[in-house]
């Protein structure tokens, strides 16, 4: 199917969604003028390093059964939308602080354990990396002044810095025995604006944080 329209030189969206997709050919990459590429829904167990030759801005992997990602990936220095919710990728690649366009990241609903402390250095705007395997949130996510929106609910957390935080305006979500007794928790439940607020929506629905663990 793939094959069938990489002659389309000029192409510049496609939306392959819902198509039993089981790979893609090396012959995708003649497709130059590609900003959005959608590939959600199909077969795919992984991503060819030749897709990261085009000019993405927009990438869709969502709901495939991909274990990782190419390392080409920070070859993309266009993209600015990148999902690759409900997969089963385990760990996200070196060197993803390179995407220096990106704005929208959604891993969730993979087995990711670890966050890579470079993407501190990405200009996001939204990031959900709800329901994985997450115990720690890097101190340095501190950096991320443009933050927005995230999403980290239905995570073993551990350790989520107040420093993290501390930008915060909204905050919702139910309250776990935790939260409760924390007084950084506790302020942002309750409206509390730092004087120069930053990120404005967090959710940490059933995320388990227990006591004595918010640094």
């Amino acid at each position: 199917m793939i094959s069938s329209v990489c002659h389309l030189v000029a192409l510049e969206t496609l939306n392959l969604y819902h198509n039993c997709i089981r790979t893609i050919p090396d012959s995708i990459i003649t497709l130059q003028s590609l900003t959005s590429l959608n590939l959600s829904r199909n077969q795919l167990g992984s991503l060819p390093a030749c897709l990261c030759g085009l000019p993405l801005r927009v990438l869709n992997a969502s709901n495939n059964k991909l274990v990782s990602l190419p390392e080409a990936i920070r070859q993309l220095h266009s993209l600015m939308e990148l999902d690759i919710s409900c997969n089963e990728i385990t760990a996200l690649p070196r060197h993803i602080g390179r995407l220096k366009a990106l704005r929208e990241l959604n891993v969730r609903r993979n087995l990711l354990c670890v966050l890579p402390e470079d993407l501190a250095d990405l200009p996001l705007v939204k990031f959900d990396f709800s329901c994985n395997k997450v115990s720690t949130i890097p101190v340095c996510f501190r950096k991320m002044k443009q933050l927005q929106s995230l999403q980290l609910e239905n995570n073993p957390l551990q350790s989520p810095p107040a420093q993290v935080m501390y930008n915060l305006t909204v905050l919702y979500g139910s309250l776990s025995p935790f939260c409760r007794t924390s007084p950084e928790v506790r302020k942002l439940m309750l409206g509390y604006k730092p004087t120069t607020p930053r990120s404005h929506d967090v959710n940490v629905s059933t995320t388990k944080l227990p006591t004595g663990h918010f640094i």
